[in-house]
């Protein structure tokens, strides 16, 4: 077989020697100076780019070092690494673990494919002990960025606390600890009878025992199970709020490398489109040793798209880099490009449509927010989640009545929350709801549009919020009951959206 090598022309050549040329003249005219502390520092910030830039490189040499049996694992090597930038490991033991890290002071800084995972429960490692770290815990797990106003806010609500939320919100200027015995409480019983983790039916069956449950009065008991149930939703919500606020910001991760402060589908569709072009001619220019044999020419640099020169020098660096010689890689190559040429686009047929489809005629959405949640914006999508919290808020007891097999109350068809309805909410709902995406919007969501009209909750604009909140209550109106098959619907069906954005009380239940 005939050794192949990617071949210069006399221009590639002469361009490569005028720039060492220039740089070797630049040395001599320009001696390189110790760098100071600051241009340290600023060579450090810079150096971001850089880093997202090695997450291609380290993609291209798994690629071409991994052993592939081309073309059966191709498909799978690369799920596994989208995987892997995904949800920050490829360990699936240690997703639930890194959701409850009380070190982090924000769950943005969470990998964004770790934020759907509302099932887990707190692993056993992680139980704190004693009322302190309990009462850590439970702070956290309603914000992890410990807003007192926020944890009030949400403790307020709470069947059995005995300062109401329009207490609360009345006297938080003036008593910014309001409410905050409650919770201090809840801690005291739960380090009691250690029912923490998140597995609230197995907690129920045991604390209906009269010796294990004998500290405690039952309604007590009932109420404590029920208001740790609140504390998860509470945790749902955070997740939901975090997943929607880097969706708006970048939900790629480093796999896309940007300076945007918004990556939009239409961003991400027209760089796709562009590799898509030149991945084309690629394949169409390559000579394979058999083709290259039976005379189709080697192609040259000069041949491809300018677009490409980038994607070629990134190759070169990668393979210095990890010492790879390019002309061992020729077999797999050869492999992988008559895999390439007769595969079909894998994806969704809207993104083969997309590929295909001039820049002008995409028609995506103009968020990723929209364009995983059924049209909906990032704080529409968070006020749905708001409003099935407060929703929770009214049926946390009658959801752990009902399974209790010795309760009177009859076992409704579906477990999930009863469909919406304003008027179960009582008087204040409205303003509560407003309040609740105000402190998400300045606590995590810290969308463009906010306008932080003071800390203190209740000097926001009367007004604010209200658009998103109607057009979130539209849509679980639109609803109705929730089954527990939605999460299986389609990409971008509302049901599928709706579990999405729930909270889910009835999983912890079921445990």
């Amino acid at each position: 077989m005939p050794k192949k090598e990617i071949r210069r022309t006399k221009a590639d050549l002469a361009r490569e020697g005028h720039y060492h040329n220039r740089a070797a003249t630049a040395d001599k005219k320009h001696p390189v100076k110790p760098r100071s502390d600051k241009e340290k520092a600023t060579k450090k910030a810079s150096s971001k780019k850089s880093r997202k830039n090695a997450v291609s490189l380290a993609i291209d040499h798994s690629l071409l070092s991994s052993g592939l049996k081309i073309p059966t694992d191709v498909s799978q090597t690369i799920v596994n690494l989208v995987d892997k930038f995904n949800h920050g490991s490829q360990n699936t033991s240690s997703h639930c673990s890194s959701l409850f890290d009380q070190s982090i002071t924000s769950l943005r800084k969470l990998p964004i494919g770790l934020l759907g995972e509302k099932e887990c429960i707190l692993p056993d490692e992680l139980l704190p002990t004693g009322e302190t770290e309990i009462v850590a815990h439970c702070r956290w797990m309603i914000s992890a960025q410990e807003s007192d106003d926020y944890i009030n806010f949400v403790v307020s609500g709470w069947p059995s606390t005995s300062v109401k939320r329009h207490e609360v919100r009345k006297r938080f200027g003036t008593d910014p600890k309001v409410g905050s015995s409650h919770l201090h409480k809840h801690a005291s019983n739960l380090a009691r009878l250690a029912i923490i983790s998140g597995r609230h039916r197995s907690a129920m069956q045991i604390l209906q025992n009269a010796e294990a449950g004998s500290e405690l009065a039952a309604e007590d008991r009932r109420f404590l199970i029920a208001e740790h149930g609140l504390l998860w939703c509470a945790h749902d919500v955070q997740l939901i709020a975090a997943r929607s606020a880097k969706a708006e910001q970048n939900p790629l991760e480093a796999l896309a490398s940007t300076s945007m402060t918004q990556l939009k589908p239409e961003n991400i569709a027209n760089q796709a489109r562009r590799l898509f072009i030149i991945l084309k001619k690629i394949v169409a220019n390559y000579a394979t040793s058999l083709e290259h044999t039976g005379g189709k020419p080697l192609a040259t640099i000069d041949e491809m798209p300018e677009t490409m020169l980038p994607l070629y020098r990134q190759i070169e660096a990668a393979a210095k880099f990890y010492r790879i010689n390019l002309a061992n890689s020729i077999g797999p190559l050869d492999r992988l490009m008559e895999y390439i040429r007769i595969t079909p686009i894998p994806g969704h047929e809207i993104w083969r449509q997309t590929l295909d489809s001039s820049v002008s005629e995409n028609g995506l959405p103009s968020s990723f927010n929209a364009l995983w949640f059924s049209g909906l914006s990032m704080t529409q999508a968070v006020s749905v989640s708001i409003l099935r919290y407060l929703k929770s808020e009214r049926e946390i007891l009658n959801l752990l009545d009902e399974g209790d097999g010795g309760h009177p109350r009859r076992l409704r068809k579906d477990t999930a929350m009863s469909p919406f309805d304003a008027e179960e909410l009582g008087a204040n709902w409205f303003t509560a709801a407003k309040d609740m995406l105000f402190m998400l919007r300045r606590d995590i969501l810290q969308d463009k549009d906010f306008k932080d009209e003071g800390y203190d909750y209740p000097d926001r604009e009367p007004a604010a919020g209200r658009n998103p909140i109607q057009i979130a209550k539209a849509f679980v109106a639109e609803r109705g009951q929730r089954a527990m098959t939605d999460h299986e619907s389609e990409f971008g069906d509302p049901k599928r959206t709706f579990y999405l954005l729930d909270v889910i009380p009835e999983h912890r239940l079921a445990l």
